[in-house]
């Protein structure tokens, strides 16, 4: 699948192996996790990374898929946004909740500061230089910290090089 020699979960050792466990069972490895296999150091980054976000203490699961989604489609990534997509049904979303997520937001099932931050990380991954200190001003007003936004736009421009790391080698 891959042009790099990558590590299959059933063959994982070591440390490889200890970041393929982070994946609960019946939830495949991602294939860009896979291909992070060919260089152990740089797969230790990102786990450290989805380990962190996994126990974000105030973005949800659900609203981490949403955002993983809303890049994912920025930067024209198939596998990102066929993943997330499905995290997003498991979770309860139905199909016309992903056309108002890729439109107005209108009628996504988040609640009302939570559609600020995704249409906040909309705006950002489409064209950085729009945003403006009233769009932070408004999150912050909605509630969300400094480091609440930070980490929800980190975790969205984080996305730019799996993407590519995936056009390149699979």
């Amino acid at each position: 699948m891959f042009t790099l020699k990558t590590v299959e979960p059933e063959e994982a050792e070591g440390v490889v192996k200890d970041i393929y466990g982070i994946f609960p069972p019946g939830v495949p490895v991602p294939a860009p996790m896979r291909l992070l296999s060919a260089s152990p150091g740089l797969m230790a980054i990102q786990a450290g990374a989805l380990r962190y976000y996994m126990g974000h203490p105030r973005l949800s699961f659900q609203l981490l898929a949403a955002i993983r989604y809303i890049a994912s489609r920025a930067y024209d990534y198939p596998f990102c946004v066929s993943f997330n997509k499905d995290l997003l049904c498991r979770a309860g979303m139905a199909e016309d909740d992903f056309a108002s997520l890729e439109a107005d937001m209108a009628e996504v099932p988040f609640e009302e500061n939570e559609t600020a931050l995704l249409a906040f990380v909309k705006k950002m991954v489409s064209d950085p230089k729009s945003v403006t200190k009233a769009d932070v001003d408004a999150l912050r007003a909605a509630g969300w910290a400094d480091a609440d936004i930070l980490d929800a736009a980190g975790h969205a421009a984080s996305l730019q090089a799996p993407a590519m790391l995936m056009k390149a080698f699979a």
